[in-house]
């Protein structure tokens, strides 16, 4: 953003609202030197919505709040340092256009004309690797041993599953009442998060080190984007943003989300903590954080400014700090002169123009890798160090992540052969499934002790379908064999991988082995683990319902609240578009209401019919359900016997949910886990 920014913003100013006029950047202008600390801000400057100034929901924080010297947005702790001015080239009211190519047409089909898919068909496109025994067996993307993570065909780092842990997710964000654009501009809203990471990483190489922002990513290590859609006005303040958002279930203490606003209410505004405590307590190092641009300003750049705040730049006790969460020492893209040029002003303190897209000229305010000892971030706080980034080789490491208490597993799907059900009468709808007033909890694996010779097989997750296993690498290159029960159920290289498949409340015995020249030798030890028993569905709480093969969860696309909008399986990640509620209509059967829509689960015409498309739609007349269960969880089972399985077409990558004949496959079976 600075100092062409500032010429932008100040030039634009006096054109809008007359010669001599003064503008009002993010923070109000009689607060900003206070050198006992920060001061409230007393007068909240006049809104300019061609420059995006607009401070409607924004509350100056009183002394003695975790805000004080920004404002606090939807709740107590919850803080911003208030709206950017557009950098050159950009304008709220402009149009940016996509960067790639818009993807191919969405439809939803009413009918899956096919047959039935295969679970290794099914699977692989989940980014499983072909396993025998009907399980999914999914890698994780552990990368080179040395780093820590891969570098993607797209150009972002990927570590572990992409979800679990501290991540910015990004989300396309539009209200009820705009038409979306997401097919239009998601790869290009990839190629910007793209743009971010590189910023992030080229500035961590000014100071001998190497980071990465951990995205919140897909299996083939593509940068998850989500459509979000809000109620109409959801986007006319960023106070109602957040509040919408949290609403939906985007309000995890794991995640940074970094927003592309349908809007022209903004150029960009993010939450910023201004916590100066070095270490892993900073409140910088949590979350939730919103960064939102807007339409008009969307680029690499802009969103790479609001995550900068997100993370915890500028300081107002950086030496060079603009005291309202910006720097005054150009080239540098956290920096320019937010108070329109009234008390400060920017210097040169770095002649490369391309410092424009940096992070910190001279590395001594916010960003750096290896900062001197005793230097201001060497005791104060520093982004490079913020656990939402992946830090590589050189430099100084920050501290790992701590444990999220987010959820942020998949959801415990569970596989499937039908077991004859037994009425009930219970007010839980169901056949044969026992209501449960709590979640079972997950089993521990029995802990063993590494013969001589053998690695660790370290065992984590235990769900009532699912386990994660991880152990130390051999010599590069090398492919492990994952034998279960004694049979091996596919070849992997990461040393990372999560088996889904297995049947609830069973005993398996698992290792590893190094596969070389067709032979199998033991690499780890062999460990016993107990899957969980499989929660028994609640009539009147919310859940989640997990696909037994996949893991992925029942989904509505983006929030929406338009009938006919698809149902999809997506990997979990604990919004209100994936929480459902069984509501009893008569004789055991009820309907299954969205918490995001409060739509039914139907399908286009309420039909019964083999290969119809589940989608959301009135709940009067939504297809009835009952719960039979099976060998891997529960089927959820249509008036004509018809279940709920995963079809052949997808919707932006994802495949639909359809109504099937009942087969068997571990696809058709569920795991309803309330949240």
């Amino acid at each position: 953003m600075s100092r062409v920014l500032h010429r932008v913003a100040v030039t634009v100013a006096v054109a809008v609202l007359g010669t001599g006029a003064a503008i009002a950047g993010p923070g109000a202008i009689d607060s900003l030197f206070n050198e006992k600390g920060p001061a409230a801000i007393s007068r909240v400057p006049a809104d300019n919505p061609e420059l995006g100034l607009v401070y409607q929901g924004l509350t100056p924080a009183k002394k003695g709040d975790p805000c004080v010297g920004g404002y606090q947005v939807s709740e107590r702790g919850q803080c911003s340092h208030g709206p950017d001015v557009p950098p050159v080239g950009l304008t709220v009211r402009g149009n940016v256009d996509p960067i790639t190519a818009a993807g191919p047409t969405q439809v939803v089909p009413e009918t899956d004309t096919a047959a039935a898919p295969l679970e290794q068909t099914v699977t692989a496109e989940d980014g499983s690797v072909a396993s025998e025994g009907g399980f999914a067996l999914v890698p994780e993307a552990a990368g080179d041993t040395a780093v820590g993570y891969t570098i993607g065909a797209s150009g972002v780092a990927c570590d572990g599953d992409g979800v679990s842990g501290k991540r910015v997710q990004v989300l396309y964000v539009r209200d009820a009442n705009t038409a979306s654009r997401f097919n239009q501009y998601l790869e290009s809203f990839r190629t910007w998060s793209a743009g971010v990471d590189a910023i992030y990483n080229t500035s961590a190489k000014e100071t001998g080190g190497e980071r990465h922002v951990r995205f919140v990513t897909t299996a083939d290590c593509k940068v998850d984007v989500r459509e979000v859609e809000l109620p109409a006005g959801g986007l006319n303040t960023f106070d109602a943003t957040i509040n919408g958002l949290k609403a939906l279930g985007y309000n995890r203490t794991d995640r940074k989300y970094m927003i592309f606003g349908e809007s022209k209410v903004y150029c960009g505004i993010g939450t910023f903590a201004g916590d100066t405590q070095p270490g892993s307590n900073n409140r910088s190092n949590g979350g939730p954080g919103y960064g939102r641009s807007d339409s008009g300003c969307w680029a690499a750049s802009v969103a790479a400014h609001e995550l900068g705040h997100n993370l915890g730049a500028v300081n107002n006790n950086a030496p060079n700090s603009s005291k309202a969460g910006h720097c005054l020492d150009e080239y540098d893209i956290m920096c320019y002169n937010d108070s329109g040029g009234l008390k400060t002003s920017v210097r040169t303190g770095c002649t490369d123009k391309a410092g424009e897209n940096r992070m910190d000229c001279n590395h001594d305010d916010y960003y750096n890798t290896n900062p001197s000892p005793g230097s201001y971030l060497a005791n104060n706080w520093n982004v490079a160090n913020n656990q939402f980034l992946i830090a590589g080789p050189g430099g100084t490491t920050p501290p790992p992540p701590s444990p999220t208490a987010s959820p942020t597993k998949t959801a415990s799907p569970t596989p499937t052969k039908t077991v004859s059900p037994s009425p009930s009468k219970s007010v839980t709808p169901s056949k044969s499934v026992t209501p449960s007033a709590s979640p079972t909890k997950t089993a521990s694996p029995t802990p063993t002790k590494p013969p001589t010779g053998l690695k660790e097989l370290r065992v984590s997750d235990v769900t009532a379908n699912s386990v994660r296993l991880s152990w130390d690498a051999a010599a590069a290159g090398s492919r492990y064999a994952v034998v279960l029960n004694g049979r091996s159920i596919g070849q992997v290289s990461s040393t990372n991988v999560r088996i889904v498949g297995m049947r609830p409340d069973t005993d398996y015995q698992i290792g590893v082995s190094l596969a070389q020249n067709g032979t199998l030798t033991p690499w780890t030890t062999t460990v016993k683990v107990h899957t969980a028993a499989a929660p028994a569905p609640t009539a009147g709480a919310w859940m989640v319902f997990g696909n037994s093969l996949t893991g992925g969860v029942a989904d509505v696309f983006g929030a929406r609240s338009a009938a006919g909008t698809p149902i999809i399986i997506y990997q979990r990640h604990g919004g209100a578009n994936q929480q459902w509620k069984l509501e009893p209509v008569a004789d055991g059967r009820f309907v299954v209401r969205s918490k995001a829509t409060n739509a039914c689960v139907t399908t286009t015409g309420d039909k019964d019919t083999v290969g119809a498309t589940l989608v959301q739609g009135d709940c009067a007349k939504a297809l009835q359900w009952t719960l039979t269960k099976t060998e891997f969880g529960v089927s959820l089972q249509t008036a004509t016997g018809l279940v709920v399985g995963v079809g052949n077409n997808e919707y932006f990558g994802s495949r639909l949910l359809v109504l099937q004949k009942p087969s068997g496959a571990k696809y058709q079976s569920w795991i309803p886990q309330r949240t």
